[in-house]
C-alpha cells in the first residue's frame, strides 16, 4: 500500500518544521523528502507516492519560473505545486502561476490561514495518488477477466497474456505512461472517470455548476463546479479552503473533493436535494417554516464569523431546504477569509442584499449581518427593503435612503422584531449587530419560543 511523500524543495528549516508538523497528527504516514537544489528533487518527482511537492521560490524570478516548470514536466501525475514567496517576490505570482504553480502563499506563513489552504492541496494530492492506485488495480482485474474469458484456448491464451505483460505500461490501463499530462480524476471523457455528467444545474461568472454522479455508486449524487477558464484556479482553491474550514457544520455545503482537469480546479461539493428559499417564498411558506430556517441560517453564518469568515452573497437562491426540512447554505465562491492578508472585500454580490459599504468595496462581518437584515425583512413583510429595477436607482437607495418600516407593510408585526430588523439594517456599521452571533443573541432574547411559527406570519 502507498503512502502519501510530500517533496519539499530549497525550503528553510523553519517551513519545513513547519509543514512536518501540521502533517504529524495524521494518521497516514507521511514521507519527507527536503532537497536543495532543485536537481537533487528531480528522481522522487516521479514516485509512486509524491502527492505534493512545496517550493520556496528563488529571489531571481527568471530561475523560479524555470524551477516551476521542470517539476511539472517532471511529475508523472498531476499532483499540487505549492509556491513559498517572499514578500519582496509578491509582485512576481502571476508568472509563477503560468509557469505552471497550483497555488502560492506570501511568506511568512501563519497559524490560520495557512494550514486550511496546505491541507486542501494535501488532500487533493492525496486523491490523485488513491485514484491512480484504484486505477491500476482496475487494470489488473480486468487483465484476469480478459485471461479468463480466453481459456478455450491456452495456447491463445498463453499468447494474449505475454503480449499484455510487455505492453502493460504503454496500454491505456496505464495512465501513467500513456497520459502523463492527463488527472486521473475525470467529471468526463475517460474509461477511469470518477465523475460522470448527469445535468447542467446552472451557470454564472464563476463557471458552470453541474450535477454529477460518481461510478459505481448510483446514489453518490455530487455537485461540480467548474471555472470558465485556469485563471480563476486561485479563486477556486480560497473557495475550497474556506468551505475546509467550515466542514463541521451542518448547514453549510460540505466540500468532498478537489481536483485538477484541463488545466482547471474543479470542486466536488455536497448534493443537497430540496427547493431554494425563493422557490418556497414564492409559493407561500408557514410561519413556523420560516423562523426554524432562519434561526439554521443565522446558525450557518454565526459558524463562518466565528471563523473570520464572510459570506458576501447571502440570498434566498442561496439557501436550499431539504425534503426534512434542514436549511444548507451554499455557493461560497463570493466568501472572504479574513484572517488571510489582503483579503478581498470588493463590491461582488447582489445588489438588494449587499450593505453600504459592501457596495462601497469594504465589506466586512457587519455586511452579512445586513444581509441577514434584508432575509429577516423579507420573510417578515414579505417584500425587500430595498428595490428598483433600475441598479443605479437601487444603489442610490441602500445608501442613502432609509428602509420603509415593516410595520407599515405588516401592521401586525412586533415593534420588538422591527427593532431588531431595523438595527440589522441600520446603514452605520457602528451601530448594526456586529456579527450574526449577536443578531442570533438578540432575537432569541426577545423572542425565545422563534422558531414555533408564532413570531412570523405565514405566506
Amino acid at each position: 500500500m502507498l503512502r502519501e511523500s510530500v517533496l519539499l524543495v530549497c525550503l528553510t528549516r523553519e517551513e519545513s518544521d513547519c509543514i512536518r508538523s501540521l502533517l504529524s497528527s495524521f494518521e497516514i504516514e507521511v514521507k519527507y523528502t527536503d532537497v536543495c537544489p532543485l536537481p537533487d528533487a528531480e528522481p522522487s518527482l516521479c514516485d509512486a507516492d509524491t502527492c505534493m511537492v512545496i517550493l520556496h521560490a528563488d529571489e531571481n524570478r527568471k530561475k523560479a519560473e524555470q524551477e516551476i516548470r521542470r517539476i511539472r514536466n517532471a511529475l508523472c501525475r498531476p499532483v499540487p505545486i505549492l509556491v513559498l514567496i517572499d514578500p519582496a517576490s509578491a509582485s512576481e505570482i502571476k508568472h509563477y502561476l503560468r509557469s505552471g504553480a497550483d497555488d502560492y502563499w506570501v511568506l511568512p506563513l501563519d497559524e490560520s490561514s495557512f494550514p486550511v489552504r496546505f491541507y486542501v492541496l494535501f488532500e487533493w494530492g492525496q486523491a490523485v495518488v488513491q485514484t491512480q492506485t484504484e486505477v491500476i488495480q482496475k487494470g489488473d482485474i480486468q487483465e484476469e477477466n480478459d485471461e479468463a474469458a480466453a481459456d478455450t484456448n491456452l495456447l491463445w491464451h498463453s499468447v494474449l497474456k505475454s503480449l499484455r505483460e510487455g505492453l502493460r505500461f504503454f496500454s491505456p490501463k496505464s495512465p501513467i505512461r500513456s497520459h502523463p499530462k492527463s488527472p486521473l480524476t475525470h467529471v468526463h471523457g475517460s474509461e477511469y472517470a470518477k465523475w460522470e455528467r448527469i445535468r447542467l444545474l446552472g451557470s454564472g461568472g464563476f463557471g458552470a455548476v453541474w450535477l454529477v454522479r460518481e461510478r459505481g455508486r448510483d446514489a453518490a449524487l455530487a455537485v461540480a463546479k467548474i471555472p470558465h477558464s485556469p485563471d480563476m484556479n486561485i479563486k477556486a482553491l480560497r473557495s475550497a479552503a474556506i468551505l475546509k474550514r467550515l466542514i463541521r457544520h451542518p448547514h453549510i455545503v460540505q466540500l468532498i473533493e478537489v481536483f485538477k482537469e484541463e488545466g482547471k480546479i474543479i470542486l466536488i461539493q455536497e448534493y443537497v436535494s430540496g427547493k431554494t428559499m425563493q422557490e418556497l417564498l414564492d409559493s407561500g411558506m408557514d410561519a413556523e417554516k420560516k423562523e426554524k430556517a432562519f434561526l439554521e441560517l443565522l446558525s450557518a453564518v454565526s459558524y463562518s464569523h466565528e471563523h473570520r469568515v464572510i459570506h458576501r452573497d447571502i440570498k434566498p437562491e442561496n439557501m436550499i431546504l431539504t425534503h426534512s426540512g434542514v436549511l444548507k447554505l451554499l455557493d461560497f465562491g463570493l466568501a472572504a477569509d479574513l484572517s488571510a492578508r489582503n483579503a478581498d472585500t470588493s463590491a461582488m454580490g447582489s445588489l438588494p442584499f449587499m450593505a453600504p459599504e459592501h457596495i462601497r468595496g469594504k465589506s466586512c462581518i457587519a455586511s452579512d449581518v445586513w444581509a441577514l437584515g434584508v432575509m429577516l425583512y423579507l420573510l417578515s413583510a414579505r417584500c425587500l427593503p430595498f428595490s428598483n429595477e433600475s441598479e443605479s436607482y437601487l444603489m442610490d437607495s441602500i445608501l442613502e435612503m432609509p428602509p420603509v418600516s415593516p410595520r407599515c407593510l405588516e401592521p401586525g408585526l412586533s415593534e420588538k422584531l422591527e427593532a431588531i430588523i431595523l438595527k440589522a439594517l441600520e446603514k452605520d456599521v457602528s451601530k448594526r449587530y456586529r456579527n450574526a452571533g449577536e443578531l442570533n443573541s438578540d432575537l432569541l432574547k426577545a423572542f425565545p419560543d422563534f422558531g414555533n411559527g408564532n413570531v412570523l406570519t405565514d405566506g
